[in-house]
């Protein structure tokens, strides 16, 4: 364990350009697959379908652990803190407590469910909100974060992640509480952080032996929940897709990003948060001026004119934030550069 974790186990500051690569696609895939089918009748629903956007969903946890602990820094004191947890509230809620707001108006969740988004109560009270349930999880995860990486230690990091599994689970069976995807994504948030204190470990995980491993692995869990009906083997399915996709899409990205247009690249995972956060709202205005009359026309039409809006959108939206932050002296350091490149989110 000491020679995968140093004593230090100071974070590995440094920009993995193919993790916004990896936000890109997982984000385009998310968006303009899997849930732009909601509104073609699922025409593009298929089991290998659900196994890429679980993972592309994964991603984001994985990425958002990792980064997070690298911004976080070393967190030794309660201002530290306090620190990090202000600076994720400034950079997080403001926009997607607009979101939410857009939510309402266009009646995609109900009054219950806004009140509960609007506390990040949601995932904890067990109330479901189509799309925002991801962002209020890795939120309560950016919460947990200052407390694991706390005077860095694995064992006690183990410990916190069993327990909350365990009150996950628990609340869930007994008293319909916690939302049992919180139990499904966190320990691949825990991953992320471990990959950002230990090189061992992050070159362990996207090795070609364990890339090999989870492929096969993942095609087996991929077959078999076409296969297997009961609904209990959903609890093995999810947590396998996300352990198993992950090395496989880690090895392809850094294949890849040399390859691709850098400044691009860095643009797109820049928006990303904000095409994920206003997605709805764009294919919502856009089938409000035109609804073709077939799926497969109404998934070209919401692709080919929401991609542009959408960035452009998120584009504004985004930067505008960041200048009002920069304006106001609340912009966290590490976000300076971030209209050149991505967002730590």
């Amino acid at each position: 364990m000491g020679k995968m974790f140093p004593a230090s186990a100071k974070p590995m500051v440094y920009r993995n350009p193919s993790f916004d690569l990896l936000k890109v696609v997982a984000m385009v895939y998310v968006i303009f697959g899997w849930h732009l089918d909601d509104y073609a009748h699922d025409i593009l629903a298929t089991t290998i379908g659900r196994t890429l956007a679980i993972g592309a969903l994964g991603v984001f946890v994985f990425v958002s652990g990792f980064t997070l602990t690298n911004s976080a820094g070393e967190v030794t004191s309660f201002s530290d803190v306090r620190r990090f947890i202000n600076k994720r509230l400034i950079r997080i809620y403001p926009l997607y407590f607009s979101s939410l707001v857009l939510f309402f108006i266009t009646s995609e969740i109900s009054g219950k469910q806004f009140y509960s988004g609007l506390f990040l109560l949601n995932t904890i009270l067990n109330i479901q909100i189509k799309t925002l349930w991801f962002v209020t999880m890795i939120f309560l995860f950016y919460m947990l974060l200052p407390l694991i990486v706390y005077r860095f230690s694995v064992v006690r990091i183990l410990v916190i992640t069993s327990i909350f599994l365990l009150v996950c689970i628990i609340l869930n069976i007994t008293l319909d509480l916690m939302d049992i995807r919180l139990a499904y994504y966190f320990p691949l948030f825990i991953l992320g952080v471990f990959c950002a204190r230990s090189e061992t470990v992050f070159q362990l995980l996207k090795g070609w032996f364990v890339v090999i491993v989870s492929i096969s692995a993942l095609a087996l869990v991929t077959y078999l929940f076409g296969v297997i009906k009961d609904p209990w083997f959903k609890h093995l399915y999810v947590p396998a897709c996300l352990i198993f996709s992950l090395p496989p899409l880690i090895a392809l990205a850094e294949k890849f990003t040399v390859h691709v247009n850098a400044k691009l690249i860095r643009k797109l995972s820049y928006v990303s948060f904000g095409m994920y956060l206003y997605h709805r709202f764009v294919f919502w205005v856009l089938l409000h001026i035109y609804k073709p009359e077939t799926d497969l026309k109404l998934v070209a039409y919401l692709f080919l004119t929401g991609f542009p809006l959408l960035y452009l959108l998120s584009f504004q939206i985004q930067s505008g934030y960041d200048s009002l932050l920069e304006k106001l002296h609340l912009m966290p350091e590490n976000n300076r550069s971030s209209t050149q490149g991505g967002t730590n989110g």
